[in-house]
């Protein structure tokens, strides 16, 4: 019952049973205004009921918490109401939790049957945030962000152990075979679900405001993204769960819609080279070290060697180049000497050189 609802959608009982709630909120505000004490020490609406017996004096259970909820907000003021809403929260599902109350006392399988079918219930239709436009979809996520509610009232590492804990108990998603997984991830972008109710420019978006917050896969270290992406690539999950003919199909579809790498500029793609380059803890081409001798950096540096005929052999009637040679110079004149560049380097350099040629 919602006292703030649209008199036109309310009953005759609804709108007598909101009056009582008023009522009874007024006289809880002048004869028990210790029920927002009990709340701050973390009662919640129906322990409240419950000690002061105020159902006994209003028409129904729900009518008495509805007046203690409505008594509560001219008690204690918003900002301290939604701070300990969350505290009582908490401790309710926490309570849920240890007694194995409600979703927590289901098996996975019977939980995953129970929200596939409520889900399916929702989309059908229409109800709850399936009714909502994108628009107000997007608008109540923005709010519960800002408030820090639900998962964003988590810390990073408060949200990794629950991700830890769902998949070593193969719980959630964690549960489902790669075959389910596709599926339902095909299911989702068909009905426009969640990241696909976005336009690739609002993903891209959210992605780079993400990593600005340092949120998601981007809070984690460049070991930690290492690490789970063996642990993906060993239980052939995800895109390492397709097959070479799937990867170039997807490849072609990504080119096609210009996403994800394909979206960047050629500019852009040579900083995020460089970035991924650092992150492997390896020095790009392009931070220009300039060599007072030749006042070359060691990009051109590179070119000349590989032109240079005393970095060449002649093998077969063919022309070798000796890069292990070229590498161990660039080392000499750039990098005091450290193995920086490697024969593999080299060749690669070289290779993408002739490319762009």
């Amino acid at each position: 019952m919602s006292i703030n609802s649209s008199e036109t959608e309310r009953t005759p009982q609804q709108i007598a049973a909101i009056q009582a709630a008023k009522r009874l909120a007024k006289q809880l505000i002048e004869e028990k205004p210790e029920i927002a004490d009990d709340y701050r020490s973390g009662l919640n609406q129906g322990e409240i009921v419950k000690k002061y017996s105020i159902d006994e004096v209003a028409q129904t259970t729900r009518v008495a918490r509805t007046a203690v909820c409505e008594a509560l907000k001219e008690l204690i003021d918003e900002e301290e109401r939604a701070k300990l809403a969350k505290t009582v929260a908490r401790r309710n599902g926490e309570e849920c939790f240890a007694q194995g109350k409600g979703v927590h006392g289901m098996d996975a399988e019977k939980r995953r049957v129970i929200s596939s079918r409520a889900a399916q219930l929702l989309v059908r239709d229409k109800l709850g945030m399936f009714a909502w436009s994108k628009k107000q979809q997007r608008a109540h996520g923005e709010s519960l962000r800002e408030r820090e509610i639900g998962i964003h009232a988590l810390s990073i590492e408060q949200r990794r152990q629950i991700g830890r804990t769902l998949y070593e108990k193969k719980l959630g998603i964690f549960a489902q075979t790669t075959e389910e997984l596709s599926a339902n991830g095909r299911k989702a972008r068909d009905m426009g679900v969640g990241v696909h109710a976005m336009t690739f420019k609002e993903r891209s978006e959210l992605a780079r405001r993400n990593m600005a917050d340092r949120k998601g896969v981007t809070a984690l270290s460049t070991e930690e993204l290492r690490e789970i992406g063996k642990r993906v690539h060993e239980e052939r999950k995800g895109i390492h769960a397709l097959t070479h003919e799937e990867h170039v199909a997807h490849g072609k579809k990504s080119h096609a819609i210009g996403a994800g790498i394909h979206s960047l500029s050629p500019e852009e793609k040579k900083i995020a080279s460089q970035k991924a380059a650092i992150s492997r803890g390896q020095v790009p081409w392009e931070n220009h070290t300039f060599d007072p001798e030749t006042g070359l950096d060691e990009h051109h540096y590179c070119l000349r060697l590989l032109a240079d005929p005393k970095f060449q052999i002649q093998r077969d009637n063919k022309t070798l180049t000796r890069l292990t040679a070229i590498a161990q110079e660039l080392n000499r004149v750039f990098h005091e000497g450290r193995q920086v560049r490697t024969k593999k380097g080299i060749s690669m350099f070289k290779i993408q050189r002739a490319n762009r040629e």
